[in-house]
């Protein structure tokens, strides 16, 4: 039986051994075979470690330690010979082949070598990200097939295979495979986000566009990851917690868009019509638009099942929902009229100011009597009160703020308009009456 004393002296020989032979090779003509030597040890120790292994009667503390200075001389021998984004590239291969032995042999230390090995290579792939894409540095990568993407999917590549080999797992340690399995599924996605985003974000400094237009473009991915995400749940089975967070995605992309990128939006639109930049990064935002459009719709029927959270907030979403939808057209109403007027420096404002003060209340007023059509139609309340809300607003507006300046014809228009929406809404009267009544009632009478 191999005891500490005696482990400890191989360990020690062994280290010693190659502490000397390292030294010796550190000069010039030594340095390529530094990782050579590394490996020979590991090969050496493997040698001995598969004849013992298959003899029954050597002690098996001796057979993994041998194990373990095999795994550690081979991991060792990327870092020794290899350079940047290539000790990854091993890595990542290497975690996926411990654990393919491990299930093959049975040795539970290969399993614990191959989780270590999976976080060398994230950690190593953080640094060859710094390397190549956040340094600064005089040279150009080309688009897609540079080292650091395909670095980047190689690595994604390693941790889809561990996570498929983890699936046959079985047996008593089911609940930290699954952990690690959950654990692998989010690294998986937050590479391949990150790898996407610096790689674009690089091709863009190359393309030499403007900040804005940057930004624009990269919202526009963004919105597509999150599309993304939300697609892939219904493939996926999980968590009661998680399910509900994806619910409020379509919150954060609209919050993320008023917060963000509708200024960056008005800086591409004013770079285009002002002072003759690129279009480029202003018709992105369309994309953006129609992949924020998508994401809202796909979580609206999520937040509306979030029965004790309505309840809670009163039907905040709604509120909230109309705020950004309205926010949204205004904003696109601005846009189309600058563009169809061919705004420069010295219109721009007047045109604004016109459109805010005739088209605003004519929207507003629309957008407030398909709002109550919906909540007549649909039985809801708030829907109702929300829509009696922006009509009010926009009336406000229109008789204290936009009767100041405006143009003879603007004042026809909008007085028109929102005169034909209160004769509408003035015949709908009694019935939303009736049904605000009823909604009342309803509710009293409920247990």
């Amino acid at each position: 039986t191999f005891k500490s004393i005696e482990i400890t002296l191989l360990l020690s020989n062994t280290f010693l051994y190659y502490a000397a032979g390292m030294t010796i090779l550190n000069n010039d003509a030594g340095k390529n075979f530094q990782g050579l030597f590394t490996a020979c040890l590991g090969i050496f120790n493997f040698i001995f470690a598969y004849v013992l292994y298959r003899n029954n009667k050597v002690d098996k503390n001796l057979v993994f330690m041998l194990i373990g200075l095999v795994l550690t001389f081979i991991s060792l021998a990327a870092p020794v010979q290899l350079e940047g984004n290539y000790i990854t590239l091993f890595w990542s291969a290497e975690a996926v082949l411990l654990l393919w032995l491990s299930q093959k042999s049975g040795i539970r230390l290969m399993k614990l070598a191959s989780l270590i090995v999976m976080g060398l290579m994230m950690i190593s792939l953080i640094m060859d990200w710094n390397q190549i894409y956040l340094e600064p540095k005089d040279f150009d990568l080309m688009i897609i097939f540079n080292k650091g993407y395909i670095t980047s999917l190689f690595s994604l590549a390693s941790i889809v295979l561990t996570f498929f080999l983890l699936k046959k797992e079985k047996g008593e340690s089911a609940e930290n495979i699954h952990l690690y399995k959950m654990v692998l599924s989010w690294a998986g996605v937050l590479i391949l986000y990150l790898a996407n985003l610096l790689e674009l974000r690089h091709q863009l400094d190359q393309a030499d566009l403007t900040y804005s237009s940057q930004t624009v473009i990269i919202g526009t991915y963004n919105m597509l990851f999150i599309l993304g995400l939300l697609l892939a749940e219904k493939r996926i089975e999980l968590q009661e917690n998680i399910q509900r967070a994806f619910s409020f995605l379509g919150f954060a992309a609209m919050a993320f868009y008023l917060g963000y990128y509708h200024s960056e939006i008005v800086s591409a639109r004013d770079g285009y019509l002002l002072y003759a930049e690129p279009i480029t990064g202003f018709l992105f935002h369309y994309v953006l638009i129609i992949l924020l459009l998508i994401i809202t719709a796909l979580t609206l029927p999520k937040i509306q099942q979030q029965t004790e959270f309505n309840l809670k907030t009163y039907n905040f979403y709604s509120w909230f929902y109309v705020f950004f939808f309205v926010f949204l057209a205004s904003a696109e109403l601005d846009h189309s009229v600058l563009l169809i007027a061919g705004a420069t420096l010295e219109t721009q404002s007047h045109i604004l100011v016109q459109n805010h003060k005739i088209g605003y209340p004519i929207l507003w007023g629309v957008t407030s009597f398909i709002l109550i059509a919906i909540g007549l139609k649909t039985k809801k309340k708030h829907l109702r009160i929300i829509s009696l809300t922006l009509f009010l607003v926009t009336l406000l507006k229109l008789f204290f703020v936009d009767i100041r300046g405006i143009s003879e014809g603007g004042k026809i228009a909008a007085f028109i308009s929102l005169g034909v929406l209160l004769l509408i809404v003035s015949f709908m009267y009694q019935r939303l009456k009736k049904l605000l009544l009823e909604d009342d009632a309803t509710k009293t009478n409920q247990p």
